[in-house]
């Protein structure tokens, strides 16, 4: 395990800089960066979303590219970066504060599941939260501009969110208010499509189904965690608690292709 750490195909992340933003009582469960790294939205278990704003200065001196770099490079891009901070905010405990700012505080009242920037505008912020609802906030606004309700379960868990990154459309993943601790008590469910511009129901994604444990067994919808649009948002990822991997056209509310992964 020494020596791949040290061959030359190990990528390394060079911390260039440690920045804190507090603000949460409770564990933190989602976060977001906005698609131009501007904004950083987190939510968490205390029923509390924040969003922090970097500051024009911050941005224009943090690196930007992806490639890999020798260790003197990375050692040289450190003290670049260092240095820069240093003359724009001047020493590092001003510079902690002034690089970024809390735009935006809402509280819930119960934990918020999921997050997720609007990839077209950077603007709007969608945030789901455990009683099947999520809320559409607005940076420029800073205030909530509409709250839409998924599912009619008073105690449904928003536990994934993803806009498309061509239209007005996001997807959002709620599970039932069953106690999903246990085998006996999964509950299902259910992934919706909703047009970001009205907040209506698009159409019912079909989770049952797929060759998972779950399936096998007669289980029923399962719980997607994750959700991610390819990039013309034409087709949806998503993972899902049976062990499928589904992939859908959003034309059509069932998968075009399903694999189980992950379980033996």
């Amino acid at each position: 395990a020494e020596g791949q750490a040290n061959s030359p195909q190990a990528q390394h992340f060079e911390i260039l800089s440690t920045i804190s933003v507090k603000g949460h009582d409770g564990a933190v469960g989602c976060v977001r960066f906005s698609s131009d790294g501007r904004r950083l939205a987190a939510g968490g278990a205390d029923g509390i979303l924040r969003v922090w704003e970097f500051s024009d200065a911050f941005l224009q001196n943090s690196p930007s590219s992806s490639h890999a770099y020798t260790k003197q490079a990375r050692q040289h891009m450190k003290f670049q970066h260092m240095n820069a901070v240093e003359e724009v905010f001047g020493d590092q405990g001003s510079a902690v504060d002034s690089c970024y700012s809390l735009i935006g505080t809402e509280f819930c009242r119960v934990p918020v599941g999921a997050v997720e920037w609007d990839q077209m505008s950077d603007d709007l912020l969608l945030c789901g939260t455990h009683n099947s609802k999520i809320r559409l906030w607005s940076a420029k606004q800073r205030r909530v501009l509409r709250t839409t309700v998924i599912s009619r379960d008073p105690v449904g868990r928003i536990s994934a969110l993803a806009c498309s990154p061509k239209r007005p459309v996001f997807v959002a993943a709620v599970h039932s208010g069953v106690d999903s601790s246990t085998e006996e008590g999964i509950g299902d469910g259910t992934l919706v499509a909703v047009s970001l511009q009205t907040g209506k129901h698009i159409q019912v994604f079909a989770m049952a189904g797929g060759g998972g444990p779950r399936t096998q067994h007669g289980g029923g919808a399962s719980q997607v965690s994750s959700a991610v649009f390819n990039h013309n948002g034409n087709m949806l990822l998503t993972g899902a608690s049976d062990g499928v991997v589904r992939i859908f056209e959003l034309s059509s509310n069932r998968p075009i292709m399903a694999f189980a992964a992950n379980y033996k």
